[in-house]
């Protein structure tokens, strides 16, 4: 098959020999052997655009996939605790699965996870909003604060920039409707004058 792809790195042109598919990380994948890399690849499956069959191979790539537990293609760099309203009890389990929590007595959840990125990890809890406490690493819950404080002053700054911008259109727009309303005022009294004329 050949299709275009869109990596972190590039979008590029792949002709590749499919081998299996795989579902992994809430995703679907296809292994195969790659033949711009020369190598086995694993390709996400709604990155890809533009698929096309082609030629029957004859002479076969075979290969297993590897190992593609989490443990072995993401390790650990810290464990992290968190406590997660209960209104997002569905996206924990959906993520990560009915045991990846603890359901405290007051109806919160306690969440613990081995994270391999933290800034990964910043924008996925950032992504809950007022519904998640990062308890530990304390390292992390102070980088996690001054990270928020950061994404906070350029959020706020966006939107100041959007809003001037719109408040210049505006005004540019009422200028507009104002002269546009002074011409047909104008054409409609001169068009009453020429009337009373004749």
């Amino acid at each position: 098959i050949s299709f275009r792809y869109f990596s972190p790195n590039e979008e590029s042109l792949r002709e590749i020999e499919p081998l299996s598919l795989i579902f992994k990380w809430s995703s679907w994948y296809v292994w195969g052997y790659c033949l711009k890399r020369n190598d086995f690849r694993l390709f996400k499956l709604n990155r890809i655009t533009e698929l096309k069959t082609g030629k029957i191979i004859t002479k076969k790539h075979i290969k297993s996939p590897p190992d593609f537990s989490s443990e072995n293609i993401f390790p650990t760099e810290f464990t992290i605790e968190a406590i997660f309203d209960s209104s997002v009890k569905w996206r924990i389990i959906d993520e990560y699965g009915i045991d990846s929590f603890t359901q405290l007595e007051n109806g919160k959840l306690y969440f613990v996870h081995e994270s391999t990125d933290k800034y990964n990890l910043f924008s996925w809890l950032l992504t809950f909003g007022e519904a998640v406490e990062l308890l530990k690493p304390e390292f992390l819950r102070s980088e996690f604060a001054e990270y928020l404080k950061i994404f906070t002053l350029k959020r706020v700054e966006k939107y100041a920039h959007s809003k001037r911008k719109r408040n210049f259109i505006r005004t540019k727009w009422n200028k507009y409707i104002s002269w546009l309303f002074t011409w047909l005022y104008i054409l409609r009294f001169k068009k009453q004058m020429l009337s009373d004329v004749a």
